[in-house]
Protein backbone atom coordinates (compact mmCIF):
# COMPACT_ATOMS: atom_id res chain seq x y z
CA UNK A 1 0.00 0.00 0.00
CA UNK A 2 1.39 3.48 -0.93
CA UNK A 3 1.66 5.89 1.72
CA UNK A 4 0.35 9.11 0.89
CA UNK A 5 2.41 12.46 1.44
CA UNK A 6 1.09 15.35 0.51
CA UNK A 7 4.18 15.77 -1.62
CA UNK A 8 3.54 12.43 -3.51
CA UNK A 9 -0.29 13.69 -3.76
CA UNK A 10 0.62 16.90 -5.04
CA UNK A 11 2.91 15.10 -7.89
CA UNK A 12 0.45 12.59 -8.66
CA UNK A 13 -2.29 15.48 -8.99
CA UNK A 14 0.08 17.09 -11.61
CA UNK A 15 0.84 13.71 -13.66
CA UNK A 16 -2.54 12.49 -13.53
CA UNK A 17 -5.29 15.22 -13.50
CA UNK A 18 -8.13 12.32 -12.56
CA UNK A 19 -6.83 12.02 -9.09
CA UNK A 20 -9.56 10.38 -7.30
CA UNK A 21 -11.78 12.99 -5.12
CA UNK A 22 -11.13 10.53 -2.13
CA UNK A 23 -7.96 10.67 -2.02
CA UNK A 24 -7.97 14.81 -1.80
CA UNK A 25 -10.59 14.59 0.97
CA UNK A 26 -8.34 11.64 2.57
CA UNK A 27 -5.54 13.96 2.60
CA UNK A 28 -7.35 16.98 3.83
CA UNK A 29 -8.83 15.04 6.68
CA UNK A 30 -5.03 13.83 7.53
CA UNK A 31 -3.94 17.50 7.51
CA UNK A 32 -7.33 18.52 10.00
CA UNK A 33 -6.58 15.94 12.21
CA UNK A 34 -2.60 17.08 12.18
CA UNK A 35 -2.74 20.41 12.99
CA UNK A 36 -3.00 22.29 16.28
CA UNK A 37 -7.46 21.55 17.50
CA UNK A 38 -6.62 26.06 18.76
CA UNK A 39 -5.62 26.14 15.16
CA UNK A 40 -8.16 24.43 13.06
CA UNK A 41 -9.49 26.06 10.71
CA UNK A 42 -13.22 25.17 10.46
CA UNK A 43 -13.48 26.09 6.28
CA UNK A 44 -11.03 22.95 5.58
CA UNK A 45 -13.50 20.86 7.68
CA UNK A 46 -16.46 22.87 5.26
CA UNK A 47 -14.48 22.15 2.24
CA UNK A 48 -14.19 18.01 3.21
CA UNK A 49 -17.74 18.09 3.67
CA UNK A 50 -18.64 19.26 0.14
CA UNK A 51 -16.30 17.14 -1.49
CA UNK A 52 -18.18 14.04 0.26
CA UNK A 53 -21.28 15.63 -0.30
CA UNK A 54 -19.68 15.66 -4.08
CA UNK A 55 -20.53 19.42 -4.85
CA UNK A 56 -17.54 20.64 -6.40
CA UNK A 57 -19.17 23.59 -6.32
CA UNK A 58 -19.51 24.70 -2.72
CA UNK A 59 -16.08 23.59 -1.82
CA UNK A 60 -14.79 26.03 -4.55
CA UNK A 61 -17.05 28.78 -3.27
CA UNK A 62 -15.41 28.49 0.26
CA UNK A 63 -11.89 28.18 -1.36
CA UNK A 64 -13.21 31.78 -2.73
CA UNK A 65 -14.59 33.11 0.70
CA UNK A 66 -11.83 31.58 2.58
CA UNK A 67 -8.61 32.22 0.25
CA UNK A 68 -7.21 34.51 2.86
CA UNK A 69 -7.45 31.74 5.63
CA UNK A 70 -6.14 28.55 3.24
CA UNK A 71 -3.08 30.56 1.78
CA UNK A 72 -1.31 30.34 5.98
CA UNK A 73 -1.47 26.81 4.87
CA UNK A 74 1.28 26.65 1.28
CA UNK A 75 0.64 22.75 1.44
CA UNK A 76 -3.08 22.76 1.72
CA UNK A 77 -3.90 25.64 -0.84
CA UNK A 78 -1.59 24.08 -3.51
CA UNK A 79 -3.25 20.60 -2.99
CA UNK A 80 -6.46 23.01 -3.51
CA UNK A 81 -5.13 24.68 -6.41
CA UNK A 82 -4.04 21.77 -8.33
CA UNK A 83 -7.26 19.39 -7.71
CA UNK A 84 -10.12 21.69 -7.57
CA UNK A 85 -8.66 24.32 -9.97
CA UNK A 86 -6.68 22.28 -11.92
CA UNK A 87 -8.11 23.09 -15.52
CA UNK A 88 -8.72 26.72 -14.88
CA UNK A 89 -6.20 30.10 -14.70
CA UNK A 90 -8.11 31.57 -12.89
CA UNK A 91 -9.15 30.46 -8.92
CA UNK A 92 -9.38 32.55 -5.76
CA UNK A 93 -5.48 32.72 -4.96
CA UNK A 94 -4.77 34.75 -8.66
CA UNK A 95 -7.14 37.07 -7.22
CA UNK A 96 -4.49 37.89 -4.14
CA UNK A 97 -1.67 37.35 -6.51
CA UNK A 98 -3.22 40.40 -8.55
CA UNK A 99 -3.92 42.72 -5.47
CA UNK A 100 -0.14 41.98 -4.33
CA UNK A 101 1.53 42.58 -7.78
CA UNK A 102 -0.70 45.82 -7.93
CA UNK A 103 0.30 46.74 -4.44
CA UNK A 104 4.16 46.41 -4.88
CA UNK A 105 3.93 48.37 -8.41
CA UNK A 106 3.12 51.32 -5.85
Amino acid sequence: MEILTLENLIEKIDKNKSLELKDVIQKLQDFTEDINPEESITCIKDIIHCLEQGNMDGAKTICGWEYNKISAYPEIEALLKSSLFADQENHPWSALKNTENNVSKR
